[in-house]
């Protein structure tokens, strides 16, 4: 199973400002980065993606092509 945090910056925003949204996704196995997209669904408001993840540098190797 993979894990998903999300997290938006700035938190607490106020009405009318920009928010970025980010997905912090971890593999299924460990060692494994994860790889598919995530679509965001806001209550209320736009959907957002899919987004494609982007492996990130660290201790995880990249997905062999």
């Amino acid at each position: 199973m993979s894990t998903t945090v999300v997290t938006s910056t700035p938190n607490p925003s106020v009405f009318g400002e920009s928010v970025t949204y980010t997905a912090n996704v971890t593999g299924i196995t460990a060692g494994t980065p994860p790889w598919g997209d995530v679509t965001f669904v806001i209550a209320g408001g736009p959907t957002i993606g899919p987004v494609t993840l982007t492996p990130q540098p660290g201790p995880t190797p990249a997905r062999p092509a």
